[in-house]
């Protein structure tokens, strides 16, 4: 069990550096250059929940933002063995399944319900379909790296 964690921790950990290179490339589309990034509108959020985004300085908020990003997606990934059934077959459908559902339960559940962001159904299509994206990029790449360490083809 010990060794599952640490291997869906190692495999979201990764899959969140394609998912932020999608972000930042798709963040460059006319309709989406004017706004922050997911990670950093939901790091504000927080940091301003826990009534410390007013003594950060600007480092101190990109560091926040990236940490807990990173942070998070490598906590999503932990739940990735144990939620999906045999993750060595068909890892990356399965991948991107679960990238929709981590995407579900946190922009249309606990983030909105914590009063950090606005429902989805109340920011831009394209910026929904921004946040969408990059999770299944990062589910297909979280599957993928997840099959191959199942199969010992990829050793943690």
């Amino acid at each position: 069990m010990q060794s599952a964690l640490f291997d869906g921790a190692v495999a979201g950990l990764v899959a969140t550096v394609p998912m932020t290179g999608a972000m930042k490339m798709m963040q460059h589309l006319p309709s989406l250059q004017t706004q922050a990034l997911p990670p950093e509108k939901v790091a504000r959020g927080v940091a301003q929940k826990l009534e410390v985004y007013q003594d950060m300085n600007p480092t101190e908020k990109a560091a926040f933002t990236w940490l807990s990003h990173f942070g998070f997606g490598a906590g999503a990934g932990t739940l990735y063995p144990f939620v999906v059934p045999s993750p060595q077959q068909h890892g990356i459908l399965k991948g991107m399944l679960f990238g929709l559902a981590v995407w579900t339960v946190s922009y249309s559940g606990w983030i909105p319900a914590a009063g950090i962001l606005r429902f989805p159904t109340r920011e831009s299509k394209p910026y929904v379909g921004l946040e969408i994206a990059s999770h299944l990029v990062w589910g297909a790449v979280l599957g993928a790296m997840a099959a191959r360490m199942r199969r010992g083809t990829l050793k943690s």
